[in-house]
């Protein structure tokens, strides 16, 4: 009997930065199977939950395809690995059995977010870590989706699929091509996030999305010449603790905030919050304190 494998989500909360887009990256290789491998893919935004759907489907207008990414011979594609411990680690080279690999990006603009309509993208375009084989026909592979910000990218959530082998009309680039009806099935995406938060910085939030049990808190964008950038906080430093409480559950009761979210949502300006963090390569974490400022937007998932 196989077991589910652990998926973990992201939550992004963010102040200054009232824009968002969903970008999708998907990667698919295939093993001696001819020039381009199969490409079973398709989406939709029904201002809700994403959706993969398991039918035939072109891409929608909403979709802009930013770039299809494929290793140089002179330059082998390297990628960024998130590991099943929800820890990230630099760049590293792709499996030695992986012949080609062909990356998609789709930038997606979200319409159903309680904010203005994004307009910047942000990222650079970049190849993510992903596991695939070739067993009896079989190929599997890693769908991340990514929430913006400014010059940071984070998980969404992950799910690992097992897709099955393609006829050769669908080894093709993508070119608002349809896709092999039945060739994935998947539960919607379940991304979750809260207000912003009253204090200007963003989070990337790593938690356990069969538990909402928080791994890391990590800071993704500060405000310039902001009252947390003075206070000494950088980007990348890890939160260990909000005012000498650790905080490691994002589940939300019937009605209230989440235990994050009531740290870091609705203070009034002025209301000083101390941060316990770790700065990457120190080996002591300090104490800093910050004050909550005036929200300039928000969003919420549904």
């Amino acid at each position: 009997m196989s077991h589910p494998t652990p998926s973990f989500c992201l939550f992004h909360v963010s102040i200054q930065t009232p824009l968002l887009r969903l970008i999708l990256f998907v990667l698919f290789s295939a093993v001696g199977r001819g020039d381009h491998p199969p490409l079973p893919l398709a989406l939709e935004n029904p201002d809700g939950p994403w959706r993969l759907l398991p039918r035939e489907r072109t891409f929608d207008d909403g979709l802009k395809l930013v770039a299809v990414l494929t290793p140089r011979a002179a330059a082998p594609a390297r990628a960024l690995i998130f590991n099943r411990s929800a820890s990230d680690s630099d760049p590293g080279p792709l499996p030695a059995l992986v012949e080609q690999v062909i990356a998609i990006v789709l930038s997606v603009p979200v319409t159903s977010l309680e904010t203005h309509a994004a307009e910047r993208l942000g990222y650079p375009g970049q190849l993510t870590r992903f596991e695939v084989g070739a067993t009896d026909g079989v190929y599997r592979c890693e769908i991340f989706a990514f929430a913006t910000g400014a010059e940071r990218w984070g998980i969404v959530q992950i799910i690992r699929e097992e897709l099955t082998a393609l006829p050769s009309a669908f080894a093709s680039l993508v070119a608002a091509k349809p896709v092999a009806a039945g060739a994935v099935t998947v539960a919607p995406f379940r991304v979750k996030a809260e207000p912003i938060t009253s204090f200007p910085l963003s989070l990337k939030v790593i938690a356990d999305s069969n538990n909402d049990r928080i791994a890391r808190i990590l800071v993704t964008e500060i405000p310039a010449d902001s009252l947390t950038e003075r206070a000494g906080v950088k980007v990348g430093d890890e939160i260990l603790s909000l005012d000498a409480r650790a905080v490691r559950s994002f589940a939300q009761g019937v009605g209230r905030r989440s235990e994050l979210g009531s740290v870091l949502i609705d203070r009034p300006p002025g209301t000083r919050l101390t941060l316990e963090i770790l700065s990457p390569g120190d080996s002591a974490p300090r104490r800093v304190t910050i004050e909550s400022a005036q929200p300039t937007g928000g969003f919420r998932w549904w």
